[in-house]
């Protein structure tokens, strides 16, 4: 990726991005489509290795963080990020944003399904269709900002007919 992988590891804990940047692919961007913008309650604590965001959030933050939300983006020092849903399924994203270089990174991924049935690993040489429109948000951002402000990019191809 030719962005810093800091850049790579806030995108990925970014709670509102996936409706603008993931049209049509992505279980938040259906949710915002079909039920409008609401407001959306979640914690972010920081742990011995990094940070957490999860949903929903607890009521109290003495609680200890809980072991099954909904969703949760977990950073782990130096360069983990892990996505965790547990809706109708179990889903797990583990990506290492390992730098190269100042402005560059190499992202390496693994993701996994739990189904009803157990575990589905699925192994590709291809990159995922949402890691690509990020790259694209990524490189654009890192080519206009040099790191000092950020913009907004459409980077998501319209479907067509919608």
């Amino acid at each position: 990726m030719r962005c810093a992988s800091l850049m790579g590891i806030e995108n990925n804990l970014d709670w509102c991005h996936p409706y603008f940047v993931h049209r049509w692919l992505h279980g938040q961007f259906f949710r915002t489509r079909f039920r409008g913008f609401q407001i959306e309650c979640y914690e972010i604590r920081v742990t011995e290795s990094g940070l957490v965001v999860f949903a929903p959030p607890t009521s109290n933050e003495s609680q200890p963080i809980p072991s099954n939300p909904i969703v949760s983006l977990t950073f782990q020092l130096p360069d983990r990020v892990t996505v965790t849903f547990n809706q109708r399924f179990r889903q797990v994203i583990v990506m290492h944003f390992v730098p190269t270089g100042e402005t560059s990174c190499r992202l390496e991924w693994l993701t996994t399904r739990i189904l009803p049935l157990g575990p589905h690993l699925r192994w590709t040489a291809r990159e995922p269709i949402i890691f690509a429109q990020d790259r694209r948000l990524l490189e654009v951002r890192s080519r206009s900002t040099s790191g000092q402000v950020e913009v907004s990019s459409e980077v998501s191809p319209p479907i067509p007919g919608r």
